[in-house]
Formats: structure tokens, sequence, C-alpha cells
């Protein structure tokens, strides 16, 4: 009946807080009348004094959660369901606690799919993000993955506080680091589900500091048996 997506801010600075969308629906290319928007329940968390309203600018400049928008559309093609769009600012651990805690409630309904939308590492010199391995003879997209890899398992650990300390150690530039913490803390409060990373990709294979790469993971979660 709703899905649920987190997304980072790429281009508004939010310490410590997320925002929601006035939008009442969400035009689709290929899906006439789009995705309806679940204003009712955005209004609901606005109103809560934790989240606030993205301006109409704001949010038809964010990539993060429009570009889920034409999966959501094909996967529910058919269906009347009700997209509720979160946009997750810079967080400090303490606020991912709180905002994982307040999004809790929707992770507990049934009738609701939660979508977190992020890539994982940004490789190359326009990025500002040029690590390279110890070891001279691994290449270098090979340090990249197994870097990803390692932040990878602890989400499948659902371990939000290594997560957190993988990120202060490596500094990889994961866009959707704090949608993920947020998903993290609400798994800590939940339990019981059961997170599987499916699929990895990089851009390109980096072999020398002129390269550059982005990398891609998805995951899903179930409720454990």
């Amino acid at each position: 009946d709703r899905v649920l997506v987190l997304g980072p801010s790429h281009h508004v600075y939010l310490p410590d807080r997320c925002c929601v969308s006035r939008a009442h629906a969400l035009e689709v290319p290929g899906t006439p009348g789009g995705l309806r928007a679940d204003a009712p329940a955005a209004a609901h968390l606005a109103e809560s004094g934790l989240f606030s309203w993205m301006d109409m600018q704001t949010d038809q400049d964010e990539h993060s959660i429009e570009m889920q928008l034409p999966y959501l559309a094909e996967v529910f093609r058919g269906r009347d369901v009700a997209v509720l769009c979160v946009m997750v600012g810079s967080l400090s651990v303490e606020a991912e606690r709180k905002y994982g805690r307040a999004l809790l409630p929707f992770l507990q309904d049934p009738r609701t799919l939660l979508v977190v939308s992020s890539d994982f590492c940004h490789w190359g010199a326009r990025f500002r993000y040029t690590p390279t391995p110890a070891d001279a003879q691994q290449p270098i997209w090979a340090f990249i993955e197994g870097m990803d890899r390692e932040g990878m398992r602890l989400v499948e650990d659902a371990d939000p506080d290594g997560f957190a300390g993988y990120l202060q150690r490596t500094s990889n530039t994961i866009c959707g680091r704090h949608p993920i913490g947020v998903f993290l803390r609400a798994v800590e409060a939940l339990g019981a589900l059961k997170i599987d990373f499916v699929q990895y990709k990089q851009s390109s294979r980096v072999t020398s500091r002129a390269d550059s790469s982005v990398s891609y993971a998805s995951a899903h979660a179930r409720a454990s048996a």
C-alpha cells in the first residue's frame, strides 16, 4: 500500500535534519498519471516536529529519490501505492538513531515497503577520494571492491555502530551513508530482519590515478524466520 523512500541530500546541507516532500503526485516518464504521493503520512511526520518540509525547488533538484520512481512504477504497475519521500540530511549517530526510531512504525507495518537509495564508493580525483592499496600489486579496482564489501558485510550484519566506525575509518564516499544509518538504527530497534546483498558493480575498473569509478550495490531485507 505504501513505499517509503529514504534518499540522501546532494544539494542542500541539512545538519541533523530530515525533510519530507510536499508533493501530492510524482511524475514518472512512461507512466500516465505518475505515482501517488503519500501526503497524509508526510504531513504526519512534519507535524511531529522531527521532520521539515522540502521546498519544491529542493525536491525537484534532488535525484536520489527521483531515480527510484521509474522502478517503483514498473514493479507496482496496475496497483495503487502511495510513495512517501524522505530526504535524509547529514546526521550524527544520535540523530540517525532518533530518526530510525521515528520511522520504526513503517518498518513494522507489513503494508509498507522501505527503499533506501544509495550507491557506494566514488573513487577518483574528481571526487577528491583516491586511497590506494598498501600492496602495489593489488589493482585499485580490487582495493575499492574490498573496501565496499567490508561496508556491505556490516550492513548485512545489521551493525550500525560497526558501519559508523567503518565510515569514520575509511571515509568511503557512500552518498546514502546516512539513509543506510537510519535504516540500520531502525533495524536495531526492530530486530529479526535478514539483509542480503545480491549485486555489486563498478562503473569502471580503476587501474591508475587517472581513472575514476562509482560503485553500485543492491540488497534486500526480509523478516527472519
